[in-house]
């Protein structure tokens, strides 16, 4: 839990440093440990505890995290030197341009990694 927290801050912050207006996490609660036999939590042990809250209804560190960004004014970053092409450019062929483009942001960001 305090992993998943600290990179839900990490992501959070680079969302907001990029200008982004928001962010959408997945998901609201844990299963309730009854519902564990049913498909698709039965061989899906991983989907059990995605929440920001456990299934006794306490909330996990992530959510302090995420109340940090409530109040934030969204920044608009100067420059996005990564951009290298017009949008009429991305919209002909958005498959190819997309992951170009991100891989740009990324290391432009000192990130990995990479998307192939």
């Amino acid at each position: 839990e305090e992993e998943a927290a600290a990179y839900t801050g990490r992501c959070l912050e680079a969302l907001h440093g990029a200008g982004c207006t928001g962010a959408m996490l997945w998901c609201y609660s844990d299963y309730v440990p009854g519902i564990w036999s049913e498909p698709p939590l039965d061989v899906a042990i991983h989907e059990r505890s995605f929440g920001l809250w456990r299934s006794d209804g306490s909330p996990k560190p992530a959510v302090e995290i995420i109340k940090g960004f409530g109040n934030r004014v969204r920044r608009q970053p100067s420059e996005h030197p990564w951009i290298d092409i017009e949008p009429e450019q991305f919209w002909a062929a958005p498959a190819v341009a997309l992951p170009r483009l991100y891989n740009r942001f990324r290391a432009a960001r000192d990130l990995s990694p990479s998307m192939q």
